[in-house]
């Protein structure tokens, strides 16, 4: 879809007249609240709208992102914010295969210049004074911020260019095997290198093509990233054989959970669990004071080291609780799961599930 007249535009941020969109525009800055997010290495930075300033401005991106955003064409290994992608899109083409690359983009969202972003919102909007206030309307400071609704859709869009290069050099490396003439029919076939991306998480797979041994694989990816202005988190790279581990997921011969994530959830649960009862029922003492049902997860296991999770508050609690809840539900999908590992995580959903539903009540008590 094409906008070809301003009008066009303020039909569909559903807006009367372009002063008005002027005026919710002239006010951005005070729409927006920026706070920081740990992360594993360091602090994220985070623009939240809040105010009738932000709802005003999130409600005209959401409309740009549904009727406009939405409908201009990713590249196919783009598998983050789609319709009918997720995470497990992400990971499954790269199930069965021997060897492993994760890459992790450094600053993503703040990564995509002005110039990008323009040049892009320009291939599908014709009118200049359009293209200009629908720039103004995505972005902060002419960046992507992290937070707005139309972030996400917005880099698929400017990121196409980029995955099509990948997927191209990707593409010369499988012709190269091919042209071997001693591989047989099953080697020939298997002469591939996979390739997804989940926003700035990249998976490479291969069956034939260890990247440990070919380090210049990884160099002409830094190198095309770095024409377009991104660079790589070279502490998040992992290179592995048979199996990889990332973001509480292991991938190999199916997707599973980690046992390093199931194992953390089931401390948790167990610290809130009714130690006097045969079956698993909570703590309802603990419950009722958030305050000791959070001492009691920080300090467990007794006189023991490790590098367990702790909590701040019991909103950051039900967080994580959420977030593990989401990847126990992705995994039950997989068709991968069967048996007895079903049966143990739909366990821990139910459980998990009753947790979450106690926090929210010890919310709204405080």
């Amino acid at each position: 879809m094409k906008i070809y007249r301003l009008d066009f535009l303020l039909k569909i941020l559903e807006i009367r007249d372009k002063d008005e969109l002027i005026q919710i525009l002239d006010k951005k800055e005070e729409a927006y609240h920026v706070f920081e997010i740990p992360k594993k290495n360091g602090m994220r930075q985070i623009h939240g709208l809040e105010g009738n300033s932000g709802r005003s401005l999130k409600k005209l991106q959401q409309r740009f992102y549904r009727k406009a955003l939405l409908n201009q064409p990713a590249a196919l290994p783009a598998k983050g914010f789609l319709k009918g992608e997720s995470y497990q899109t992400f990971l499954e083409p790269h199930v069965g295969k021997r060897y492993y690359l994760r890459l992790d983009i450094y600053d993503f969202f703040g990564s995509f210049s002005e110039e990008m972003i323009r040049e892009n919102l320009s291939r599908f909007i014709e009118d200049e004074e359009a293209e200009e206030l629908a720039f103004e309307l995505c972005t902060v400071e002419g960046r992507l911020p992290q937070g707005a609704v139309t972030s996400p859709a917005l880099s698929n869009i400017v990121f196409a260019r980029l995955d099509q290069r990948i997927v191209k050099y990707c593409q010369v490396l499988e012709s190269q095997q091919r042209k071997k003439k001693s591989m047989d029919r099953e080697s020939w076939q298997n002469a591939s290198v996979s390739y997804t991306r989940y926003a700035d998480d990249m998976m490479f797979s291969s069956d034939f093509f260890d990247f440990r041994e070919n380090l210049p694989f990884l160099h002409m990816i830094s190198r095309i990233l770095g024409e377009y202005g991104f660079g790589l988190n070279r502490q998040k790279t992992i290179m592995t054989e048979w199996e990889i581990s990332l973001n509480g997921y292991v991938v190999g011969g199916d997707i599973r959970l980690s046992r390093k994530k199931t194992k953390e959830l089931r401390r948790i649960l167990y610290c809130c669990r009714d130690k006097g009862t045969q079956h698993y029922k909570l703590n309802m003492t603990l419950m009722e004071n958030p305050g000791n049902l959070l001492k009691e997860i920080n300090r467990y296991p007794h006189g023991r080291t490790g590098n367990q999770k702790t909590f701040s508050d019991i909103h950051q609690l039900a967080g994580y609780l959420g977030g593990c809840r989401s990847w126990l539900i992705s995994v039950l999908q997989t068709e991968e799961s069967t048996g007895k590992e079903v049966r143990n995580m739909q366990k821990l959903v139910r459980r998990t599930e009753m947790l979450l539903d106690a926090l929210k009540e010890a919310e709204y008590k405080l």
